[in-house]
């Protein structure tokens, strides 16, 4: 192995096996190099746990958790002032306003579409009655356009010309 592959085991000391610690140790005892970098990284290690077992405590520490909770009540009032004012904005107001209007709406035409309903349904009819109805109805009509008389129909005579029809058409008009 290479003095590149042992210093990465030194820096994973603590988690190689215990066969490689054996070689490791074996090629730190030969090559000045990586025992250099075994002792700096050994004193670091100790370093790091000392500093990590020493508990500071902050100078007025008392007085640094009193800003600090008095900053967190000042936002949690300032944010239910905002929401008040968030909630009852003219542009809020204006939103609150359609949803309640859309929602009038449907509920008043779902009103409708139920009653209407019940009274389409006392009014169905089998489909031979309704095809019997619907030929009744076109009959009348039919008779009825016979009886009425067009406005045009004292022009029908044959005229020689367009001019005499129009005539004829205005004089019907007054």
């Amino acid at each position: 192995m290479t003095c590149t592959m042992y210093e990465q085991s030194i820096y994973l000391w603590e988690e190689i096996s215990p066969e490689e610690k054996a070689a490791v140790s074996k090629h730190v005892e030969a090559c000045p190099n990586c025992a250099e970098l075994f002792q700096q990284i050994q004193v670091m290690q100790e370093r790091v746990t000392e500093v990590s077992a020493k508990k500071t405590i902050a100078p007025n520490a008392a007085q640094l958790t009193s800003r600090i909770m008095q900053a967190v009540h000042e936002q949690q009032r300032s944010s239910h002032v905002n929401l008040a004012t968030r909630l009852f904005s003219p542009f809020q107001l204006i939103r609150y306003a359609c949803a309640t209007l859309s929602l009038v709406l449907v509920i008043s035409f779902g009103l409708e579409y139920t009653h209407t309903g019940t009274q389409q349904k006392t009014q169905i009819t089998t489909l031979e009655e309704g095809v019997i109805l619907s030929s009744a109805i076109i009959r009348s009509s039919a008779a009825d356009r016979k009886k009425r008389k067009s406005i045009f129909s004292a022009c029908k005579a044959p005229f020689t010309d367009q001019l005499a029809y129009r005539e004829c058409i205005k004089q019907q008009f007054q």
